[in-house]
């Protein structure tokens, strides 16, 4: 299955919402095809998760929007109890943020200083 291209140019540097919101309106007035309803949805998220004066994006305010597409925060959180109690969570699979994954170093094999530590 294809999926469509995005049309849609939108300036994702800008992180407050009242920018974001002047951004669009000057965007729709310059546009020269009709947004389809799949593009007015991700306008609509584009500004909810712009964030207010206090820093806050709008499901951290608690906001609620139903779009054409479900709700504009689709994400589903699921409890920590559901998560254990799940026959296929692995407790390993959880990192913090801040813990990058591990890498193992591998050794690159070099020739010349092999041989030069070799005994005779």
């Amino acid at each position: 299955m294809l999926m469509a291209q995005n049309r849609l140019n939108l300036n994702f540097s800008l992180t407050k919402r009242e920018e974001r919101i002047q951004y669009i309106e000057k965007y729709l007035n310059s546009i020269p095809f009709t947004p389809t309803s799949s593009e007015l949805d991700m306008m609509a998220k584009y500004i909810l998760w712009g964030e207010n004066e206090d820093g806050l994006n709008g499901r951290q305010e608690g906001l609620q929007l139903e779009t054409a597409s479900k709700t504009w925060d689709e994400k589903n959180l699921e409890s920590l109890d559901a998560l254990v109690e799940s026959p296929t969570f692995n407790e390993s699979s959880i990192r913090g943020p801040s813990n990058p994954p591990t890498k193992i170093p591998r050794e690159v094999f070099n020739r010349s200083t092999t041989r030069k530590s070799a005994p005779p």
